[in-house]
């Protein structure tokens, strides 16, 4: 998390979280949490979790969370497949949806950019 408030502090933007799917660490909807027959508690995975279905994140990922809201820093928590089958309309869901977080920021840095070639361009430089 210092990482990311540095980054910030130095003007970069946070595009997106990606977590690994079924990850007790590092995963966005880890699944229901059930205990085994070792007295311990494992995740069940859920494919389609129901919108009123708890989002249960892996430990990582639920402390980043609670810490970038304690910053207010908004950025999606997207889920790569990791066992989905490639080209499976779940990676393609990824994918986009990946591509539609970091796309506003991508458009952004090519306006800056172009700005700052007009400015390079105006005749009071």
């Amino acid at each position: 998390m210092l990482m990311v408030r540095e980054f910030i502090k130095n003007g970069y933007r946070l595009a997106a979280f990606i977590g690994l799917e079924n990850s007790p660490t590092c995963g966005i909807h880890w699944g229901k949490h059930k205990v085994n027959r070792y007295n311990t508690e494992s995740p069940n995975p859920v494919d389609a979790p129901g919108k009123d279905d708890p989002v249960l994140m892996g430990i990582m990922t639920e402390i980043l969370s609670e810490e970038l809201a304690k910053d207010r820093v908004n950025a999606p928590f997207i889920e790569f497949p990791a066992n989905a089958p490639e080209g499976s309309s779940k990676e393609e869901d990824f994918w986009k949806t990946l591509e539609a977080a970091v796309l506003p920021f991508k458009v952004d840095a090519e306006k800056r950019e172009e700005n700052k070639n007009e400015e390079g361009d105006s005749p009071n430089n």
